[in-house]
């Protein structure tokens, strides 16, 4: 995370919606899989607890997904899509969405907002 900040790309604050829809990529990630759809993502990201927002927005235009262009910029980019399917990116190590996301997940652990019932002790 550090080395991303300090090259001024974005990162994700806990609690967000982008924050919320990396833990879901990270608590249901399948190495060798083509990924998730934005539907499912989105249903995994609420169940998580680490965005304050509602996934399906406040009935404006504004909805959990509305900023997910970030999660795909970058160098690297956070987030992968291959034929409307999301994963995480897994290289290089250290910067890559695997790493980030985990390190939000632990983030997330800290300030008790992630609902996964898994113990980071």
């Amino acid at each position: 995370m550090i080395t991303r900040s300090r090259r001024g790309q974005y990162l994700p604050k806990v609690p967000s919606c982008n924050a919320a829809i990396l833990v879901a990529l990270y608590l249901n990630h399948s190495p060798g899989t083509e990924g998730l759809p934005k539907e499912k993502i989105l249903l995994l990201a609420e169940e998580t607890g680490v965005s304050l927002d509602p996934m399906g927005g406040k009935g404006g235009w504004y909805d959990g997904w509305s900023n997910v262009k970030e999660l795909l910029s970058g160098d690297p980019a956070l987030v992968h899509v291959s034929k409307r399917k999301y994963r995480l990116t897994t290289q290089p190590p250290g910067e890559c969405g695997i790493d980030i996301a985990k390190a939000i997940h632990v983030l997330a652990h800290r300030e008790n907002l992630c609902r996964c019932g898994s113990s980071l002790d």
